[in-house]
């Protein structure tokens, strides 16, 4: 689990977009909204809020450690971008993933 409260972190200036989610896991609809209440909102049952099980991975462009936003707008996916794969080792298994 996190070790903040994402509606905490979200609460406190926390800016993210959704880059990259495993397909696995989560539709690839899921893939670069905001990191907001709605993305949480809508999150399967089981998925962590943090995407602390590789479910998701984000990119932070605003927050109150920065001195300005980072330029950042909605990616659009095609379906050969989404469903394009990296080999890696988790469990001592090797499995397919997207990030």
């Amino acid at each position: 689990m996190c070790a903040s409260s994402p509606k905490e972190m979200i609460a406190g200036g926390l800016r993210a977009r959704i880059v990259c989610v495993d397909p696995q896991v989560l539709p690839v609809e899921f893939a670069d909204p905001e990191f907001d209440a709605g993305f949480l909102r809508d999150l399967p049952h089981g998925v962590d809020p943090c995407g602390e099980k590789g479910e998701f991975h984000t990119t932070v462009y605003a927050g109150p450690t920065f001195r300005k936003p980072i330029p950042s707008k909605p990616a659009r996916l095609s379906n050969a971008m989404a469903s394009s794969i990296t080999r890696t080792r988790r469990g001592g298994r090797a499995r397919e993933a997207p990030c």
